[in-house]
C-alpha cells in the first residue's frame, strides 16, 4: 500500500503538527501490520532535510520538499499522486482557511488541486475547516471539499462550516494526535495536581500583524495572566507552562514563539515550570 501524505510535518518548530504526523503514521503502520501489507509512505513537507523515524516501526518515509517555483517539484508530486493508493491531507491541522492570509491558502490549494486531479482517492484527515473570509477562497475551498473522497473533522463547529459549504457528509472523529505513542513518566511533586497551560505566542503578539489580527474579544495577555494568577492561588496545583510552537528562546521569531510567552509569564510567576521536553 502506497500512501502520500500532505500537510504533515516531522521536523518543524511546531510540536502540534509533529504530533499529528507521528501519530498518523503510527496508525497507518498498525493498519498495514494487521493486514499484512507492505507500507510505502511519501510525504510532501517544508522541512525535508532529515528522514523521519517512527518509533516501533520500520517504515521508509521519503520526504519531498515543497518548492513551489520548481517544475521538478510539480512533476514529482504529480507522479507520486498518480501511483499512490491513497492521499491523506491534514493541512497542518488548522490551516484549511484564509485566516493566515490568502497567499498561504492559495499555495497550499494548488497542491491540493494537483492531488485531486490525479484521480487517486484524496482524503481530508481530521482537521479544522474555515473561516473563509474571501469569496474567492470560499469558492476554491468548496470545490476541494466536494472533490475529496472523504472529509473528516475534529470539532463540531468545523463539521457545520464544511457541511454548509459543500452540502455533503463530514465525519466527526477524534484528533489523531491523541494516538501519539508515548512513555509515561513521573512528573513533579507527588500529591500535587499537575496543570498544563499552553499560552500561544502568536495570540500573545496580536497575530502576524500585531494588531489583534484574529479579532479576539479579549486582551489575550491579560487573559493568560489572569489564568496564571488564579492557578497560583491554590497550593494544590503544580503548574507547567507548555510551549508547543517556536524555539526555546524568548526573542526568536516572537510573533510565533510560545516560549517567549511562557518565559514572560514565568518572570511574574516563578513557581511555574516551563516544560519543553
Amino acid at each position: 500500500m502506497k500512501v502520500v501524505l500532505m500537510g504533515l510535518e516531522f521536523f518543524i518548530n511546531n510540536l502540534g503538527c509533529e504530533a499529528l504526523s507521528y501519530s498518523f503514521v503510527s496508525e497507518l503502520y498498525e493498519i498495514a501490520r494487521r493486514k499484512e501489507e507492505k507500507l510505502e509512505v511519501k510525504t510532501i513537507v517544508f522541512a525535508d532535510q532529515k528522514v523521519p523515524y517512527i518509533p516501533g516501526t520500520d517504515i521508509p518515509i521519503d520526504c519531498i520538499g515543497i518548492h513551489y517555483k520548481s517544475r521538478k517539484f510539480w512533476k514529482e508530486i504529480k507522479r507520486e499522486f498518480k501511483t499512490a493508493d491513497f492521499i491523506f491531507d491534514f493541512t497542518m491541522g488548522d490551516s484549511f482557511s484564509d485566516i493566515y492570509g490568502k497567499k498561504r491558502f492559495i499555495l497550499d490549494a494548488l497542491v491540493k488541486t494537483a492531488a485531486i486531479r490525479s484521480g487517486t482517492p484524496y482524503i481530508l484527515g481530521p482537521q479544522t475547516y474555515g473561516p473563509y473570509k474571501s469569496a474567492f477562497i470560499r469558492k476554491w475551498a468548496k470545490w476541494i471539499l466536494k472533490k475529496a473522497a472523504n472529509i473528516y473533522t475534529r470539532d463540531e463547529q468545523s463539521k457545520l462550516v464544511a457541511e454548509k459549504l459543500c452540502s455533503r457528509e463530514v465525519i466527526l472523529t477524534t484528533d489523531v494526535a491523541f494516538a501519539l505513542p508515548y512513555e509515561k513518566r513521573a512528573l513533579g511533586t507527588e500529591g500535587k495536581i499537575k496543570v498544563g497551560f499552553n499560552p500561544s505566542g502568536l495570540l500573545w503578539a496580536g497575530g502576524y500583524t500585531q494588531d489583534n489580527q484574529f479579532s479576539l474579544a479579549l486582551n489575550y495577555q491579560e487573559y493568560c495572566n489572569r489564568v496564571c494568577d488564579e492557578l497560583s492561588k491554590d497550593p494544590n496545583y503544580e503548574v507547567y507552562l507548555i510551549p508547543h510552537v517556536g524555539t526555546t528562546s524568548e526573542f526568536d521569531d516572537a510573533t510565533e514563539n510560545d516560549s517567549a510567552a511562557c518565559m514572560r509569564l514565568q518572570k511574574k510567576y516563578p513557581e511555574m515550570k516551563i516544560l519543553s521536553e
